[in-house]
């Protein structure tokens, strides 16, 4: 994968992000202040997963995902989450960024889940990635 096209994608997950939180409506109540229905909703912690890994020390379950020619999902699905990840950091200091996973090992999928309700997330972002042996197929 070039750089560029690495650079295009989180740029995009990055704006995605931020439409999200600008765009989150307010509900107008006609009883007045005070009412529940008031209350808007914000996007106060996202979840970052990046999906599949290797095997823990001592075995447990092993997903490295998809294999390319020089690379597997594991390795740039990590790569990509941490440059997501720093992103939101810069551009939206007051959200709060939570990993799945910040290592090279496999995080099982009940843990990610229980990362994500444990920390109360209000957006869950999982990255994947595909291989083809065709690279005429865009």
């Amino acid at each position: 994968m070039k750089n560029k096209t690495l650079k295009r994608l989180i740029c995009g997950l990055a704006a995605c992000v931020v439409s999200l939180a600008l765009f989150s409506f307010k509900t107008v109540s006609p009883n007045g202040p005070g009412n529940p229905a008031d209350s808007s909703f914000r996007i106060k912690t996202i979840i970052v997963d990046a999906g599949h890994g290797d095997r823990a020390p001592g075995g447990g379950r092993f997903s490295p995902g998809a294999g390319g020619s020089y690379s597997f999902e594991r390795n740039v699905t990590l790569a990509i989450a941490k440059k997501l990840q720093e992103q939101i950091e810069k551009e939206m200091p007051d959200i709060k960024i939570v990993m799945t996973r910040t290592t090279n090992y496999d995080v099982p999928f009940k843990t990610r889940a229980d990362i994500a309700n444990s920390n109360h997330g209000d957006l869950f972002i999982s990255i994947h990635c595909n291989s083809l042996p065709n690279r005429s197929i865009r």
